[in-house]
C-alpha cells in the first residue's frame, strides 16, 4: 500500500506528466464538487467576497452597502445614498446592485489551484500544502479587488470589457502566477518521495 500510493502521490524517475495531468482533473473534479456542494448549502465564500470587496467599493468613492439575500449584494447608488433595505436611493451617476455569487467568489479558480498544487508530485507533501494555502491567501486578498475595479467601470461603456473579459482573464493571470512564484521560488524539486521496486 506504501508503494502504491507513493507512485500515485509522487513522480518516479523518468515518469512523464500524463499521470500529473491525470491527477490535476480528478482533484479539479473533487474541489470543485466539493466547493460546490458546501458552498451551494451556505452563502459563505459569496459573503467573503462582498464583505471583503466593500472596503475597496468605497475606497473608489462608490458609496456601497452589502445587502444580504439569497446571495449577498454589493448595493451602491453614486451620487445618491446607498441602502440595506432592497436597493439604492437613486441620486444621479451609475447605481448597480451587483450580486455577489459562488463563480464571483472564486470557487472555480480555488478549485483549480488547489488542485493544480495538489497535483504537482515533484514537489513534497509540505510543500504542496503550503502551496495550497499560498494560494487560498492570495485570492482572497486578490479577488476583492477586481471585484471592486469591476464594479467602478459600472455604468461605463468598458463595464462589459470589464467584467466580462477582465474580471476572468485577471483571475487566470492570478493562478497562474501564484503557482509559478510557488513552483519556481518558494518550493524545492526533488524533495518528493520516491517508490522503490
Amino acid at each position: 500500500m506504501k508503494k502504491f500510493l507513493a507512485k500515485l502521490l509522487f513522480r518516479q524517475p523518468g515518469e512523464g506528466g500524463v499521470k500529473d495531468a491525470l491527477l490535476f482533473l480528478a482533484l479539479f473534479a473533487f474541489f470543485a464538487l466539493v466547493f460546490n456542494a458546501l458552498f451551494s448549502a451556505t452563502p459563505l465564500l459569496p459573503q467573503v467576497a462582498a464583505f471583503s470587496s466593500l472596503p475597496f467599493v468605497n475606497l473608489l468613492g462608490l458609496d456601497a452597502v452589502v445587502d444580504q439575500k439569497e446571495f449577498p449584494h454589493l448595493v451602491a447608488a453614486s451620487g445618491g445614498v446607498a441602502t440595506s433595505e432592497g436597493g439604492a436611493a437613486f441620486g444621479g451617476g451609475a447605481a448597480f446592485d451587483a450580486e455577489i455569487t459562488y463563480l464571483c467568489g472564486g470557487g472555480v479558480e480555488l478549485a483549480v489551484l488547489l488542485a493544480l498544487v495538489a497535483a504537482t508530485r515533484d514537489r513534497s507533501i509540505r510543500a504542496r500544502l503550503g502551496g495550497m494555502a499560498l494560494g487560498v491567501a492570495a485570492l482572497l486578498l486578490f479577488n476583492p479587488v477586481r471585484i471592486a475595479l469591476s464594479l467602478a467601470a459600472f455604468g461605463t461603456p468598458v463595464f462589459a470589457l470589464a467584467h466580462d473579459v477582465l474580471f476572468r482573464a485577471s483571475i487566470v493571470v492570478i493562478v497562474v502566477g501564484v503557482y509559478a512564484v510557488w513552483y519556481l521560488k518558494l518550493s524545492k524539486a526533488g524533495s518528493a518521495l520516491k517508490a522503490k521496486d
